[in-house]
């Protein structure tokens, strides 16, 4: 949970969006781009059709065009060989409609103002094609004193042959509604397939995240990815990662060997020392420079023994050997005890300003213990005298947050990045006390809680520590 949080505010983008969103987009695409070269390709091959039937149909006209007195007129009207087109004889400039099957919606300024003897109409949702020809007028030999009729140059009657595209029965209408719905279904089948291999592929990594996300919060680093899936790139990927997590593993199981050996193997070495000591004590009791000396060895062993039992505390937490049994714990009455247990060491020299909450959580007491003292004892240590140490407890929903602040030397960006490692000490805490293991320990403890930890400095000006346990069981008064 953590993690994704982290990876969302990088601004991050699951790899199963990004594989299912360009299969939708690029299949869109795809599909609109063949449907769009059928629909322009099967258009051109029906206007070709249309043509060739209106030329037909106007040829038919002008084989059948008869004349009373000097009137053309059409000696037969029942003959009918083509479907979805009509007819007229207009007279050009009046725009008197001899015979006429046309449309209605059609005017007949149309025909008589054409200026080329074929084009294509639209009206409304219906389109045509119209083919024009004129027809000259027919001289009555009486009144030319001829026996032979002849016809003037000019064409006063025009023969309109107009077809309408959606009644032309041509198997390309049929062909581009086929192709059409054979595309759909095309690319339908390719974005089912898209969002199948996605999910099987991103299943395999999803797998690989949720184990690597377990190994870190539980910190088990043995090797269990899966190598036999069905893509062999991501198999190499798991068996890549389980050989470096046996690297890990081995290089922590010798920190952890050499962790637990030390400080087991010094304990007994140190009680000698620390005894030796104060029996020695007691014999130059009135020699000083011997009791001075004394004194240095049992300061400098009693911070020894300090290190072993964190070494000993810290092999506990690795290892995830923390104490099983819980109980109900007052955290306010745990920071108030350790800052008065700290203010009496210091002899009343530091001050803490408290802002606790009543807050009492399900837990190990002696986790809390060593989680709470760390961070309010890492921040007496870098604080002035007369600086306060800011401790705040309280609860904002099912968050549990423990935030503690000092006026200190502060740290930088590189030195937030390390603070956590064991025995870790920035350039500026050297010639202070300590070993770099306190923020080790509170570090472990807070991921055995599934909690989160986050760090505010500025150098000069301090360091506030924030502690969040978003799943702390929370007991009511």
């Amino acid at each position: 949970m953590k993690r994704n949080k982290r990876l969302k505010r990088r601004h991050a983008t699951h790899i199963k969006y990004i594989l299912s969103g360009w299969g939708i987009v690029v299949s869109i695409l795809l599909a609109a781009v063949t449907i769009f070269t059928i629909w322009i390709s099967t258009s051109g091959a029906i206007k070709g059709v249309v043509q060739h039937d209106a030329n037909k149909f106007l040829q038919s006209l002008e084989r059948r065009i008869g004349w009373e007195g000097d009137v053309p007129v059409l000696s037969d009207t029942s003959e009918q060989d083509y479907e979805g087109v009509s007819y007229a004889i207009i007279h050009r400039e009046s725009e008197r409609v001899i015979e006429s099957t046309l449309p209605k919606d059609i005017p007949i300024s149309t025909f008589t103002q054409a200026k080329e003897p074929a084009l294509d109409y639209q009206s409304g949702s219906n389109h045509y094609y119209i083919r024009i020809k004129g027809i000259p007028k027919r001289i009555n030999p009486r009144t030319t004193g001829s026996n032979i009729p002849r016809r003037e140059n000019k064409d006063t009657y025009i023969l309109c042959a107009l077809v309408d595209y959606s009644e032309i029965n041509t198997i390309y209408y049929d062909v581009r509604a086929f192709s059409i719905i054979l595309i759909l279904v095309l690319i339908l089948c390719l974005i089912a397939t898209s969002v199948i291999v996605n999910h099987i592929i991103t299943r395999h990594l999803s797998k690989l995240t949720s184990q690597a996300e377990t190994m870190i919060q539980t910190h088990n680093y043995d090797p269990s990815f899966d190598t036999k899936g069905p893509f062999i790139e991501i198999n190499i990927l798991a068996d890549s990662y389980n050989q470096l997590l046996k690297q890990v593993n081995s290089s922590m199981q010798r920190q952890l060997r050499f962790n637990r050996d030390v400080s087991h193997e010094l304990r007994t070495p140190i009680t000698i020392l620390k005894a030796q000591c104060q029996i020695s004590k007691e014999q130059f009791e009135h020699e000083p420079d011997a009791l001075k000396a004394l004194t240095v060895i049992e300061r400098q062993t009693e911070r020894i023994n300090n290190m072993t039992q964190q070494l000993h505390e810290l092999a506990r937490l690795d290892q995830s050997q923390v104490f099983d049994h819980t109980e109900i714990v007052d955290l306010d009455d745990v920071i108030r005890s350790i800052c008065e247990d700290i203010s009496f060491v210091k002899n009343d020299r530091i001050h803490f300003s408290l802002l606790l909450e009543r807050i009492r959580i399900r837990a190990n007491t002696g986790l809390m213990l060593v989680l709470v003292r760390n961070l309010i004892e890492n921040a007496v240590k870098y604080s002035p005298e007369a600086e306060p140490v800011t401790v705040s407890l309280h609860r904002l929903n099912d968050t549990v947050t423990i935030c503690v602040q000092d006026h200190g030397v502060g740290m930088s960006d590189e030195v937030r990045e390390h603070v956590f490692e064991a025995f870790y000490r920035a350039d500026n805490a050297r010639s202070t006390e300590g070993f770099g293991l306190g923020l080790t320990m509170v570090k472990r403890i807070v991921d055995l809680y599934h909690g989160d930890i986050q760090i505010e400095s500025t150098e000069g000006e301090g360091s506030t520590f924030t502690v969040f346990f978003p799943e702390a069981e929370t007991i009511e008064d």
